[in-house]
C-alpha cells in the first residue's frame, strides 16, 4: 500500500491573500471610477453652470455679464451664441434708449408747435374774422353787394383756416395722449351724437336693436361717430334724407356701419377720402378740411381696428369699421348684462 499526501494550508493561504487582494483592487478601480466620473461630469457640465448662473445674474438686473466658455463643443458654440445674443440686445437696448430721447425731444418740440398754433396763429385769425366785421359795420348801407361778398369770403376763408388748424391739431394728437378705457354704451353714445349734430327734419337717422356696452376708448369712438355721421349728414342732397347705424358681433371685434343715401363716392376716390387735406367737392361748394376721415382712420388703426367704404355715385355710401372689443366682455357676460333695446330716431331741427 503506497500512500501520498499534501498539505492545503498553503493553498488555502494562497486563496485568502488573492481575495484580499482582489478586494483591494476592486475598492480602489471602484473609487477610481468614482472620482473619474465626478472630473468628467465636471467638466461637461461646468459650461452648463456657467451659464445657467449667467441667465439667472441677466434676470437679475446685471446685464452687462457675458459667459466664460472653457470649452469648443456643442455647449461652448450654445455659450458663444448666448454671449452674441447678449450683446446683441445690450446694442439695440441703447439704441432704443437714444431713440426714445430723441422721441421726447421731437414730442416736446410737437407740443410747443401745438402750443404756437393754438395761440400765435389763431389769434391772429379771429382778429382779422373781427375786423372784416367792423369794417363792414362801417360801411354800413354804402357797401357794395361786391364788398359785402368779399368781406363774407374773407371770413369764410378764415373760418376754414382754422378749422383746418383744429384738424391738424386733432391729428397729431392721435396716439400720442394717453386715453384711458371706460365702460362704453354705444347707444348713449350715438343718442348723444345726434343731439349734437342737430340733423335737419328730413333726416330719418335708424339705429340697430342691438348694441354693445363694453371697455374702450370712449372719446376716439365717440369722436369717429361724430366725423361719419356728420359726413352723411353734410353730403346729403335727398328730400327724405336717411342715415342707418348698425352693429354686430365679429369676434374679437366689433362691426359698426354707417350707411347713407347721399351723393355717394365715385369708386377711383375711395382711397383717397382717407388721405388728410384731400376733398372731392370744391371747398367753396361744401365746406371741409380734408382731415376728418384721415382722423378716423388713423384713430380707428391706432387702437387696432380698420374701416372701408362702399359707394356708389347718387346711391349713397356705407361705412363699416371694425372696432376691437376688450376683457369687459367677458365680465358683462358674468354679470349677465344685456343689450339695450333698439330705437328709430328722427329728430327735428
Amino acid at each position: 500500500t503506497l500512500l501520498i499526501g499534501y498539505s492545503l494550508e498553503n493553498i488555502e493561504a494562497s486563496i485568502d491573500s488573492l481575495k484580499i487582494t482582489t478586494l483591494y483592487f476592486c475598492l480602489l478601480f471602484f473609487m477610481a471610477g468614482v472620482v473619474a466620473s465626478v472630473i468628467i461630469g465636471h467638466l461637461i457640465t461646468r459650461d452648463i453652470r456657467a451659464l445657467d448662473r449667467t441667465i439667472k445674474a441677466i434676470s437679475d438686473g446685471h446685464g452687462e455679464l457675458r459667459v466664460e466658455i472653457m470649452s469648443t463643443d456643442e455647449i461652448g458654440q450654445l455659450g458663444n451664441a448666448f454671449n452674441q445674443m447678449l450683446d446683441n440686445l445690450d446694442k439695440t437696448h441703447h439704441e432704443l434708449i437714444e431713440y426714445s430721447k430723441k422721441l421726447k425731444k421731437h414730442n416736446q418740440e410737437l407740443d410747443q408747435f401745438s402750443y404756437v398754433v393754438s395761440h400765435d396763429l389763431k389769434a391772429p385769425l379771429r382778429a382779422i374774422y373781427k375786423l372784416s366785421e367792423w369794417i363792414q359795420e362801417d360801411i354800413g348801407e354804402n357797401a357794395s353787394e361786391e364788398t359785402k361778398n368779399n368781406m363774407k369770403l374773407l371770413r369764410g376763408r378764415v373760418s376754414r383756416l382754422e378749422a383746418l388748424i383744429n384738424g391738424l391739431l386733432e391729428y397729431a394728437k392721435i396716439g400720442r395722449t394717453n386715453i384711458v378705457s371706460e365702460s362704453t354704451d354705444v347707444r348713449i353714445v350715438l343718442n348723444d351724437v345726434i343731439d349734437l349734430l342737430n340733423p335737419p327734419e328730413r333726416f330719418k337717422i335708424t339705429i340697430a336693436e342691438k348694441l354693445p356696452v363694453f371697455n374702450t376708448k370712449k372719446i376716439l369712438l365717440q369722436q369717429v361717430f361724430i366725423n361719419l355721421i356728420s359726413n352723411a349728414i353734410k353730403y346729403n342732397d335727398k328730400p327724405e334724407a336717411r342715415i342707418t347705424i348698425g352693429a354686430e358681433d365679429a369676434g374679437n371685434f366689433y362691426k359698426f356701419t354707417v350707411e347713407d343715401n347721399g351723393i355717394g363716392i365715385d369708386a377711383a376716390f375711395h382711397e383717397k377720402v382717407f388721405v388728410i387735406f384731400q376733398t372731392l367737392n370744391a371747398r367753396d361748394k361744401i365746406e371741409s378740411t380734408g382731415v376728418g376721415l384721415s382722423i378716423i382712420k388713423k384713430s380707428i388703426e391706432d387702437i387696432g381696428g380698420s374701416i372701408h367704404l362702399e359707394s356708389e355715385v347718387g346711391k349713397g355710401t356705407k361705412f363699416t369699421f371694425l372696432w376691437p372689443r376688450e376683457s369687459f366682455t367677458e365680465y358683462l357676460i358674468n354679470k349677465k348684462i344685456q343689450y339695450n333695446g333698439g330705437i328709430n330716431y328722427a329728430k327735428a331741427s
